[in-house]
């Protein structure tokens, strides 16, 4: 039996070591390939998370400032006129207030003509005018309660929003709340970082940007900013944004006793070295502002 000689087959050491080095440069490539699909996918995830995570603060803002609650009592404006004009017609020679937010003083205690006097076994019947003064004096101070007070970086209002979580609590859907910046610690280390911070009271005084509980509603915020504009304003593209709208005494006659019909929130975040702004235009549904006063047209005396 014969062995066949030189038919020997293989690979010499050059080629396996170009065969190697090609496996491996392949395997390198692959390996920073897919390091850098991981860098992009968690940066991509952070930039949707933080993105998430501002859009759903500009979900709980949008919602209490939609059903924000302005307190108007026209029955209340209506009666003071009424008796405005009852007085100037008994005294045409005095002096009435002319404030229409003030109501005009008491009548005079003293039983006029025409009025049945007091009766010594009971309270006498009381007539047109002391039921106006009656009603007067019961709803004045809940006038002044619903406010709006609004700065630059930071806002306060009356709102319609609340959510009673107890069972029998003495709370309707009427609070106060209000959105400002400050610190606080990261929830998930020790790190400390600018905070979106949400404060609501059940209860309304007159102090509406005091009292109640704060907590933080998002972290890393850089930036938060309101702005203001009327339903007029809103109509001219060259009127600019007020930084400030104050409802209370300290406002000025644009907006002294008025809400907002429109509120701009900006709201600017950074993680992890990137920024994520969002702007929403929310406007109020329900106003309530009082109509300015058009003055009447003068007649022409008659000839």
């Amino acid at each position: 039996m014969k062995h066949l000689s030189g038919c020997k087959s293989g690979f010499t050491l050059l080629e396996v070591v170009i065969a190697i080095t090609i496996m491996a440069s392949l395997a390198y490539l692959s390996a920073i390939s897919i390091s850098n699909a991981i860098t992009a996918k968690n940066q991509l995830q952070t930039r949707i998370d933080v993105s998430a995570e501002t859009r759903t603060a500009l979900k709980v803002i949008e919602k209490d400032i939609k059903s924000a609650f302005h307190y108007n009592n026209f029955n209340y404006d209506l009666l003071v006129e009424i008796r405005r004009d009852q007085l100037r017609a008994a005294n045409p020679d005095s002096k009435t207030p002319q404030d229409e937010n003030e109501p005009p003083p008491p009548p005079d205690p003293v039983p006029k003509a025409g009025q049945p006097p007091t009766s010594q076994d009971g309270p006498a019947k009381k007539t047109v005018v002391n039921l106006i003064e009656d009603y007067l004096s019961k709803y004045k101070k809940a006038t002044d309660l619903s406010q709006f007070l609004g700065g630059k970086e930071a806002l306060s209002f009356t709102s319609l929003n609340h959510v009673r979580r107890f069972q029998d609590a003495q709370e309707s859907d009427q609070m106060e709340v209000g959105y400002y910046l400050a610190e606080c610690r990261e929830l998930l280390s020790e790190k400390r970082s600018q905070c979106l911070w949400r404060r609501e009271s059940p209860f309304i005084d007159k102090k509406v940007d005091e009292g109640g509980g704060s907590s933080v509603l998002m972290e890393n915020v850089t930036s938060l900013t309101f702005q203001y504009k009327t339903k007029k304003e809103m109509e001219d593209p060259d009127t600019d944004w007020r930084d400030v709208w104050r409802s209370d005494e300290s406002g000025d006659a644009a907006t002294k006793g008025k809400f907002p019909d429109v509120v701009k929130v900006s709201i600017e975040a950074e993680i992890k070295g990137r920024k994520i702004k969002h702007v929403a235009i929310i406007p109020i549904d329900f106003v309530n502002n009082k109509e300015a006063k058009k003055d009447a047209p003068a007649q022409n005396p008659v000839r």
